[in-house]
């Protein structure tokens, strides 16, 4: 089936009676009330902090990211701290259009310290065409809408076939969100995909499990 190159770092908020409440339950009021870039910061440290930073320096590392977390300077410094013990992807989950003129130049700044970047959920939402034109990526991410349907819709696999061209004409990885499906993955495949994230494979997991399954390269 392939081997693990990376893992997406995500916050999951456990309450005292060890019940797990989804993301999409808290996520909202965490960004309404600008606390992303304490919560970002603060899964950065945890993994700074934690084994698996002696695991592998080949390791993709990816944790959602927005404008606003960008500009943040404590961000900024988790990110330099992190970047030399692992391959750093920062993936920019937006819920509405980019409105600073400087995040292009901000983006510079990170890549010149080795930090990639990664174009999330895109063919949905506010990732449009213009993201791949006035910005570098590094990854473009397919929405899993699109893996869902790829099965009993060939409309699809066009999109699908037709995203990594365009990838590959813009030097970014493509990453298939979402495959849930051996079905899924083989038809991924046959379109010229080769990374791949999703319950097919595994579900979130502790740092400590993951360590356990995780093989360096």
């Amino acid at each position: 089936m392939g081997y693990i190159v990376g893992a997406e770092v995500l916050a999951r908020w456990i309450t005292n009676k060890g019940e797990i409440i989804a993301p999409y339950l808290f996520i909202p009021y965490v960004e309404k009330k600008k606390l992303t870039p304490l919560v970002t910061q603060s899964l950065m440290k945890q993994i700074y902090q934690s084994p698996l930073m002696l695991q592998s320096q080949e390791l993709k590392l990816s944790f959602n990211l927005t404008e606003y977390c960008l500009f943040d300077d404590n961000i900024y410094k988790e990110s330099l701290q992190l970047a030399p013990h692992c391959k750093l992807i920062l993936e920019f989950t937006e819920s509405t259009p980019f409105s600073n003129p400087d995040v292009a130049e901000r983006m510079a700044h990170y890549h010149n310290n080795g930090i990639y970047f990664a174009l999330d959920d895109y063919g949905t939402g506010y990732s449009a065409p213009h993201y791949l034109t006035d910005y570098q990526f590094d990854y473009l991410k397919i929405d899993h809408s699109f893996v869902e349907q790829i099965e009993h819709n060939p409309k699809s696999i066009y999109i699908v076939e037709c995203l990594v061209l365009l990838a590959q004409k813009l030097h970014c990885t493509v990453i298939a969100e979402g495959v849930e499906k051996r079905k899924q993955m083989k038809i991924l495949k046959q379109c010229g995909i080769k990374r791949y994230q999703g319950f097919y494979f595994y579900k979130p997991m502790s740092v400590e499990n993951f360590m356990n399954i995780y093989i360096p390269c």
